[in-house]
């Protein structure tokens, strides 16, 4: 039997992940500038828009483990392609349902569509990724992929804040980002062909004798395979770790324009631009942290959970405290100046999570069933929005908390209990990673 290469992965892959992560994040960097776009041209209000939010994730938790499995099961390749085109299909009735001046609920159905198809790409890519880049690389790569969906939601906020009012003023047309969403998507719908797909766990160690012999992994996803993730503690606290530290990054992300617009009077414009700067440094600090995971796990198996307490218990010291800083953006621009620094340098702290919590999921799974874990996994993501958007909404606009104050009320909640969802896992990381290559291992003495 022939003998099976490794997969080299190269700079055209990464410009192929890169581009994808563009296209699957930009669509959600356009939610937070239009929020207050989308309640004026469709006469609702923000909480409308909220449980529209709400409605979304909880269809992306419906369909995220079934398009796991899916991914687990098919040509990878082909199954993006095919996401891509039809999420760029939603995005042309999209266009429509907005120029025809269409009810809300029609529109609301089209981005409801639209999170159920680009849900997809994650667990797809996910699985992807895994195969095609050693476990001592991937912290990098995904700190690569970080940059990418850090900066296309910053993208997603000049198509959606920016560039709108710059072109045609305050009453600027909402299809306008929906048309970018299109033409971007069948772009790259091309590119994907290009692409080849590697043999299912091709990179792991325990794996390399039974490639260099010739052999097909030939095992796949199960029944009890999936269950086992449940039978596995240390995976039901990563569930748990991102569901909480998931929470309180979403609700950033989500009306953290709206609080500038709202609270302090900021326009959208600006108040888009000052966001992406803010958060802008995360795209040093996926790289930094990365490949910190990356050089520190060659020495030690659970390096990347100790990069993952290390980033969060600095960022924590960092965001916490922005959020009373009682700046006023009109009459104390100092304390402005002062909220943007303080939490940028905990943005760039806190960010050293995403790498390598992606990676430490892989690390403790089996090549067969890392798309479902992905998807799962990202289930607590859509859990949170669905919950908490609603209720973020409500007592910003109904309550003397405010932005400010709900903001604080779920960070001071939300990050100290991650971070010792964190700790807590320190003794399980090297012996779930030993296991898993010891079992690959047995598996290809036992073929």
């Amino acid at each position: 039997m022939e003998r099976v290469e490794k997969p080299k992965f190269t700079m055209k892959h990464l410009l192929y992940f890169i581009f994808l992560n563009i296209i699957i994040t930009t669509d959600i960097g356009f939610t937070a500038p239009l929020i207050s776009k989308m309640a004026t041209v469709f006469g609702v209000t923000v909480q409308h828009i909220a449980w529209l939010i709400s409605i979304m994730a909880i269809a992306a938790a419906v369909f995220m483990p079934l398009w796991g499995v899916i991914a687990d099961k098919v040509n990878r390749i082909y199954l993006i392609f095919l996401i891509v085109l039809s999420g760029a299909i939603i995005s042309l009735f999209t266009v429509f349902t907005i120029s025809w001046q269409s009810e809300f609920w029609i529109f609301g159905t089209m981005r409801f569509l639209a999170v159920v198809i680009n849900t997809s790409l994650g667990p797809a890519v996910f699985t992807l990724l895994a195969d095609l880049v050693p476990s001592k690389n991937r912290g990098g790569v995904i700190g690569w992929m970080g940059i990418a969906g850090t900066a296309a939601i910053g993208l997603g906020f000049i198509v959606s804040g920016i560039l709108p009012p710059l072109f045609y003023g305050s009453d600027f047309p909402l299809e306008f980002p929906f048309w970018f969403d299109f033409f971007a998507g069948l772009i790259f719908c091309g590119l994907t062909l290009l692409l080849k797909e590697p043999k299912r766990g091709v990179q792991e160690e325990g794996l390399e004798e039974f490639y260099q012999r010739g052999e097909s992994y030939t095992f796949t996803l199960t029944l009890k395979g999936a269950l086992d993730f449940f039978r596995n503690s240390l995976n039901l606290k990563i569930l748990l770790f991102h569901f909480l530290f998931i929470t309180t990054s979403n609700l950033l992300g989500t009306y953290f324009i709206t609080f500038l617009v709202e609270q302090h009077g900021v326009g959208e414009g600006f108040a888009t631009l000052v966001m992406f700067i803010i958060f802008g440094i995360q795209l040093i600090g996926q790289i930094f942290w990365g490949q910190m995971g990356d050089k520190q796990y060659r020495e030690k198996k659970n390096a990347r959970l100790m990069v993952m307490i290390k980033s969060l218990g600095l960022g924590m010291f960092f965001i916490v405290p922005a959020f009373l800083i009682p700046f006023n953006f009109q009459e104390r621009y100092w304390l402005f100046i002062l909220f943007a620094l303080v939490l940028s340098i905990g943005s760039f702290f806190s960010v050293g999570v995403n790498p390598n919590r992606g990676v430490l999921i892989a690390d403790v799974n089996f090549p067969e069933v890392r798309a479902t874990v992905n998807s799962i996994i990202f289930l607590a993501k859509t859990a949170a929005t669905a919950i908490f958007v609603p209720i973020f909404a409500t007592l910003a606009e109904n309550t003397l908390l405010n932005y400010s104050g709900a903001y604080f009320l779920f960070i001071i909640c939300c990050l100290p209990a991650s971070f010792i969802v964190l700790i807590s896992m320190r003794g399980s990381v090297i012996p779930n990673v030993e296991k898993i290559q010891i079992e690959l291992k047995k598996r290809v003495e036992n073929i």
